[in-house]
């Protein structure tokens, strides 16, 4: 799948399940499995295990894969799989081979945990995670507003597979105006909601994705387990 169209799919509804754990506190697989299927029925065209929202910090390594692992076979190329990574530089670049090699689509790099970050840090630290793995699309995950526009022009310019940026909407006030006004960022946008994600993007360019907690409440049916 080219960028192009791992981009197109970005900007629709971009699912991130929960982790089902069992009665002992193991990953319950089947239950997750069934999860991921329930999601591409009802047309998601991207899921993506490991993230904020499946407890990705909570996870083990080997938890963290058996998820993605599931998620992939579950999909069974009817939906790409954006596979969520991080920690230190060495686990983050492991788990990155890991998702290629498993048949994942792209990885989603969390932000990274510590507060006090440079900026020229976190350019190294995205660029190195992506340089490992040429051939898939990543997507950032930005939660820190002393991330702005300058870090996100020199990350692209290193790494020619970002795709995408998440960001929430508390955290993104210093990424829009310069995806507006910068050179980098043609300057036509248009704001586009779609279940509970607002996607701010440009017609050519990484797509911004604004996860928007509570603003629709769609209404869902029973889970089938």
């Amino acid at each position: 799948m080219t960028f192009e169209e791992q981009r197109r799919r970005l900007s629709g509804v971009v699912a991130i399940p929960v982790t089902p754990f069992d009665a002992e506190g193991a990953v319950d697989g089947q239950t997750y499995a069934k999860l991921v299927d329930r999601l591409i029925t009802g047309g998601i065209e991207v899921v993506t295990p490991n993230g904020n929202t499946g407890e990705f910090y909570a996870l083990e390594a080997g938890e963290a894969r058996q998820c993605l692992e599931v998620t992939v076979e579950a999909a069974a190329g009817r939906a790409s799989v954006l596979a969520g990574i991080g920690h230190d530089v060495a686990s983050a670049t492991r788990a990155a081979a890991h998702a290629r090699d498993a048949g994942a689509d792209m990885i989603m790099i969390h932000q990274p945990v510590h507060p006090y970050i440079s900026g020229d840090g976190w350019v190294d630290y995205h660029a190195t995670i992506a340089a490992a793995v040429p051939e898939l699309g990543v997507v950032l995950y930005v939660r820190n507003p002393a991330i702005a526009g300058e870090q996100l022009r020199a990350l692209g310019e290193a790494a020619p597979n970002i795709i995408g940026v998440v960001t929430t909407a508390r955290s993104q006030s210093g990424i829009v105006p310069t995806m507006a006004s910068g050179s980098h960022w043609p300057p036509s946008a248009r704001m586009n909601a779609v279940a509970a994600t607002v996607m701010l993007r440009s017609s050519q360019r990484t797509p911004l994705i604004i996860w928007a907690q509570n603003m629709l409440k769609p209404s869902w049916n029973a889970p089938p387990w």
